[in-house]
């Protein structure tokens, strides 16, 4: 599967538009997210198997939350927060795995929260990274792919 920086970087933009009433407009890659962050994840499975990850810096995570259940920031709670991001990495993950056209299925969200907070996907490589700014807050989205498919072990 290929996924091109313009294509992710699209569709990243049309969910925060769409979804959140937001803008996101792509940074160069140094721009790193800092600070304490929300990171979600999604895997695909099935004839590709791969996932989908987003990173986000607490402010900008309370900003969507707040967008996305149309509340004040400073009424998002915690369970908020999560859902949101969560729920990001999934209407992205779900619009990569439109991409595909094998079957596949689309994984829960897992989300992890906390200062220099990063998933590790082993086995994985990335096959395309974005950086992108909301409200002047740097974000990525990641597209992970397994570069060969598993074989199942023989039993002994």
């Amino acid at each position: 599967m290929l996924v091109l920086e313009d294509d992710l970087t699209a569709l990243t933009g049309g969910v925060w538009e769409a979804f959140l009433g937001l803008t996101a407009e792509p940074v160069p890659p140094d721009d790193a997210v800092v600070g304490s962050c929300y990171s979600s994840c999604v895997h695909i499975s099935g004839a590709w198997e791969g996932s989908v990850n987003l990173v986000l810096p607490e402010p900008l995570a309370r900003t969507v939350a707040a967008a996305m259940f149309d509340l004040p920031p400073s009424d998002v709670s915690a369970e908020d927060l999560t859902d949101a991001v969560g729920e990001l990495a999934n209407i992205i993950g779900g619009n990569v795995k439109g991409m595909i056209d094998e079957p596949c299925e689309l994984s829960l969200p897992v989300v992890a929260a906390g200062p220099g907070i990063s998933l590790s996907i082993p086995g994985a490589e990335v096959l395309q990274s974005v950086t992108l700014s909301s409200g002047g807050h740097a974000f990525q989205v990641a597209v992970h792919a397994r570069p060969t498919p598993r074989t199942p072990r023989s039993e002994p």
